[in-house]
């Protein structure tokens, strides 16, 4: 009969606690080693970046439009130093001194991709328009024309002087805005595009352009974020809400 392999000896106490505690060492060195390893490639990853950010001029600040109420000289003035500063490709909106037609408007933005036009007819609301200038009036006019019924419905049902002359004076708006509201004609005050900083540049110096106000490196994903600056607005942003009739 084969003898039974022999048992282990047994370890003492101590030893059993010297070898738990070089355990434990062994891995708390290796974790910390870890640790200061993710770290240095994290600052380096992030050293890397902050590099590339100042290199393509991604530092120099971006702007969805201004705000209802901002102060125009204040925020065209401090835009505008923005822009010589940019490099590569910016999405950007233009801002129109004066309105123009879809066609007047896309001749004087050919060296940039036009990705929507600003549009407010007399008597309406500004709005990116993405699509066709025709099919746009088509859906203005509609919703103008339930916009006016309600307003109508309920000033005749009012007995409210103030809110009989707050609809009236709604409904008189909305009657010039369908009668004006032509896609052929002067609607468009600014566009959003994307182009090259270069062709940014030189489109903000053509005459009749107010603003060229970048966005980012891509328009954002819903264009109704953006803001341009209507050639009513004067002194405030938002001010008219509307386009004077």
């Amino acid at each position: 009969m084969a003898d039974s392999p022999e048992a282990p000896p047994e370890l003492s106490e101590e030893q059993a606690r010297r070898l738990v505690l070089l355990a434990v060492g062994a891995l708390v060195v290796f974790l910390l080693a870890a640790s200061v390893a993710a770290v240095a490639a994290h600052r380096d990853r992030g050293q890397r970046a902050s590099d590339q950010t100042v290199a393509s001029g991604d530092d120099i600040g971006a702007s969805t439009g201004p705000l209802p109420g901002t102060d125009l000289t204040t925020y065209v003035a401090s835009r505008t130093g923005v822009l010589p500063r940019a490099k590569g490709t910016w999405a950007a909106v233009v801002s129109f001194a004066g309105y123009a037609s879809d066609a007047d408007a896309r001749a004087r933005l050919r060296s940039v991709d036009v990705q929507a036009l600003l549009v407010a007819p007399p008597g309406g609301a500004p709005e990116a328009v993405s699509g066709d200038l025709g099919a746009w009036a088509q859906k203005a006019r509609a919703d103008a024309q339930e916009e006016r019924a309600n307003l109508q419905s309920m000033a005749n049902t009012t007995d409210d002087t103030d809110f009989k002359a707050q609809f009236q004076a709604d409904i008189a708006r909305l009657d010039k805005l369908l009668a004006a509201l032509n896609p052929n004609g002067p609607v468009v005050f600014g566009a959003v595009v994307v182009g090259q900083a270069d062709d940014l540049r030189a489109l903000a110096s053509t005459a009749g352009v107010r603003l060229v106000d970048l966005v980012g490196r891509r328009p954002p994903a819903s264009l109704a974020l953006l803001r341009g600056v209507r050639p009513e607005e004067a002194v405030q942003a938002g001010r008219p809400p509307t386009r004077p009739a």
